[in-house]
């Protein structure tokens, strides 16, 4: 059974990294924060929809029919409707070429498909809003049916306009439209433009902010990798080298942690307050999730398109979880239900905000290992918040005479909160001082030249 558990575990790994590598790769670079949104946002999202599935049409039938539908079924369809469908993907601009030249990527049939099924399950899971209740087997029906049309979405997209012209990718040496070299001619900054960006020629490769060095004549930087025909990236042993992944990983591993340690104990957290059930508070919690993924990456898209680092944001998304955890530490029942949502969409927003600026820091080439590496973060995270620190407090809470397996009181998860919440304090700090402040260095060095 545990390697069955490894197989499917390592399986949506794989799709979830070949899935995040692909958008970032074929989107232009000004949207790169609501691409990771739409994609983590789905993936936030699906424990809410497969609950509901499974109990509108396999719930009679038992959960064997339900995971050979979910290993079978699913993956068979989704590969056969993606077959027909290509997107043309963008030439990587830099920001600046693209601010000039106003890129629409017509993300809005994606938002109206996302928003109908979030509406939905939001309905499906608090039934007394409705005048009336669905049979069971037709409320699956209805949410199969609607999640399937996300095959649509594609035919509506088209390829990436500017100024009404459709960019195609080239791989020759020509011309673009703004005068510049395509695509294996352009200077590196061009191809992939980081969170450290530039105008267009204001540096030399030997004098980007990002680089910090000279380059050594071969194709190669110091410290930056080869320069491709997609761009210029670190490799995973370069970004084990480099200060700025460590800080994304200890943020990552702090907001992240913090978020699990409310989502795995959110029952026992409910009932330590004197709350009977806490069904209400799983579903909002999923449901703030996947809005947070996705209104992060917007968010932070037009913090970029502002002249601001993307991460500023997330530096402000680890303050905001600080504070919903010393407000969860002091155990009001009263605001359990706004923090939970808190709690969620924070969480939620680290996903597509590290993803982000995976990409913008270290280049979209190699950002799936990349990713990968720092998306050990949150499991790391789990595993000493949200089972170490918390069983730390819990089991060594006097009950004052109730059962031991029975916690109750604000004391069950005071100090939980308190640790998260300090830690998520101490990672904000290094967050803005390192990647936040070097930034606006860099900004005002340039700006003197």
């Amino acid at each position: 059974m545990g390697v069955f558990f490894y197989l499917a575990n390592f399986g949506t790994s794989c799709y979830g990294q070949s899935a995040t590598t692909t958008v970032l790769r074929s989107f232009p670079a000004s949207d790169r924060g609501k691409v990771a949104g739409a994609i983590k946002s789905i993936f936030g999202l699906s424990s809410a929809v497969i609950s509901v599935l499974y109990a509108g049409l396999f719930g009679s039938v038992g959960v064997g029919r339900f995971l050979l539908f979910l290993s079978i079924g699913v993956p068979l369809v989704g590969t056969i409707s993606s077959v027909p469908i290509n997107v043309v993907p963008p030439k990587h601009l830099s920001y600046a070429t693209e601010r000039a030249q106003g890129v629409d990527p017509r993300m809005k049939p994606f938002y109206t498909w996302l928003g109908s099924v979030t509406a939905f399950l939001i309905l499906a899971a608090t039934p007394a809003l409705l005048p009336f209740t669905l049979p069971v087997p037709w409320t699956g029906l209805a949410l199969l049916l609607l999640v399937s049309t996300v095959a649509a979405v594609p035919f509506f997209y088209g390829s990436v306009y500017i100024r009404g012209s459709p960019l195609l990718l080239s791989r020759g040496p020509s011309m673009d439209s703004d005068g510049g070299m395509e695509r294996e001619e352009r200077r590196g900054s061009d191809l992939a433009p980081c969170e450290f960006r530039l105008e267009d020629d204001l540096f030399g490769r030997e004098h980007h902010p990002l680089l910090g060095g000279a380059g050594n004549g071969n194709g190669t930087h110091a410290g930056l990798g080869r320069v491709t025909d997609s761009g210029y990236g670190y490799t995973w042993k370069e970004c084990l080298q480099d200060g700025r992944w460590w800080v994304l990983y200890v943020g990552f591993f702090c907001g992240a942690g913090s978020g699990l340690v409310v989502i795995n104990n959110v029952a026992s957290i409910a009932r330590s307050l004197g709350m009977v059930s806490s069904d209400v508070l799983v579903s909002l919690i999923g449901i703030s999730n996947a809005l947070g993924r996705l209104s992060a990456g917007w968010i932070s898209d037009r913090v970029v398109a502002a002249g601001l680092p993307r991460s500023l944001l997330l530096s402000a998304m680890l303050l905001t979880t600080c504070g919903v955890d010393f407000l969860l530490a002091a155990g009001i029942r009263s605001f359990l239900y706004p923090l939970c949502v808190a709690a969620g969409c924070c969480y939620g927003s680290m996903f597509s905000l590290v993803l982000a600026l995976t990409a913008d820091i270290f280049g979209p080439e190699h950002v799936a290992t990349n990713y990968g590496l720092l998306d050990l973060g949150p499991a790391v995270g789990s595993f000493v918040f949200a089972t170490g620190v918390v069983a730390l407090f819990y089991d060594n809470v006097d009950n004052e005479g109730a059962s031991s397996d029975d916690c109750v009181g604000p004391q069950c998860f005071g100090g939980t909160f308190f640790v998260t919440g300090l830690s998520c304090l101490c990672a904000c700090v290094v967050v803005y001082v390192v990647l936040v402040r070097t930034d606006f260095n860099s900004r005002s060095r340039r700006a003197e030249l």
